[in-house]
């Protein structure tokens, strides 16, 4: 087999796991695109869908308006208030942290937080 033979089947070999991994990720942006759109045609959802992979974005983008008032377009960059929905992120994270015997329920919070008051 030639060199130019050689360089060429190198670089097919380790371009494939790269064409395979961007056809996965086209995949699942189009997958969930849909999934929202469906969602965002009944009138179910308004707000951004932001897909990550690694620590690249190769899919970013708003459905519908963020405020129905002034005709307001969700947009990718527009910040959102989240309310209290952290709460439920926050009791997921004692809990998964209680299982893996880092913390214990019955500990103070004064103890993670030493400015905290010490009552609780």
């Amino acid at each position: 087999m030639t060199l130019p033979i050689r360089i060429a089947l190198l670089s097919a070999i380790l371009t494939f796991p790269v064409l395979i991994c961007q056809a996965e990720i086209h995949e699942t942006i189009s997958l969930n695109d849909d999934y929202v759109n469906k969602w965002h045609q009944t009138g179910r959802f308004h707000g951004i869908l932001l897909i990550t992979e690694k620590d690249k974005i190769p899919f970013e983008k708003g459905y519908g308006l963020a405020n129905r008032e002034w005709k307001v377009p969700c947009t990718p960059d527009m910040k959102f208030d989240i309310g209290s929905i952290s709460k439920q992120f926050t009791t997921m994270m004692i809990f998964q942290l209680t299982e893996e015997g880092k913390i214990k329920l019955t500990d103070a919070i004064s103890e993670f937080l030493p400015d905290y008051r010490k009552d609780t």
